[in-house]
């Protein structure tokens, strides 16, 4: 295995671990309890009206969340697929989109959400301000990526949800 395939594992860890962690983020923020958020803004929990200015605008972080978890899974795809074909040849591409499809469900997906919705009020707070930061590096992607959300929310029926 060469040096470029080793730095090419380690990169596609860390994609699954932040593939986690956007995961964690979308079922803490989406299965929070409202009448426990404002409990917990009543009581003026650090952190918790930042929780509640986050989730006033689904859209955008929804559409935060999503950028993020597309880049990093398409990431950690590509950097499989790299490695897979260069051990196994064309036959690699195959071991790559089973090995990673299972990889991302288990670890990037199912047992960070599982652990979120036990944990989303403790997990929103700690968080708010990453999701915040990243909600503002993303800013100019997800403004249009939200523009699109209210947009179809618009031709199927819904509307902005605090917007």
């Amino acid at each position: 295995m060469d040096t470029h395939e080793i730095v090419y594992i380690i990169l596609f860890v860390i994609c699954v671990s932040i593939s986690a962690f956007f995961s964690v983020v979308e079922i803490a923020f989406i299965s929070l309890q409202r009448f426990k958020l404002e409990h917990l803004i009543e009581k003026k929990v650090e952190g918790a009206s930042l929780v509640a200015t986050l989730i006033s605008r689904p859209e955008r972080l929804l559409s935060t969340i999503i950028l993020g978890n597309n880049f990093v899974n398409t990431s950690a795809a590509a950097l499989a697929t790299a490695v897979a074909v260069h051990l196994w040849g064309p036959t690699g591409t195959l071991y790559s989109i089973v090995g990673v499809t299972i990889v991302l469900m288990v670890f990037g997906d199912t047992i960070p959400k599982t652990s979120g919705a036990h944990h989303a009020e403790a997990l929103a707070i700690k968080l708010a301000k990453t999701v915040r930061t990243l909600s503002w590096v993303f800013s100019p992607i997800v403004a249009v990526l939200s523009w699109i959300a209210v947009g179809f929310g618009k031709l199927f029926g819904s509307h902005a949800v605090g917007g």
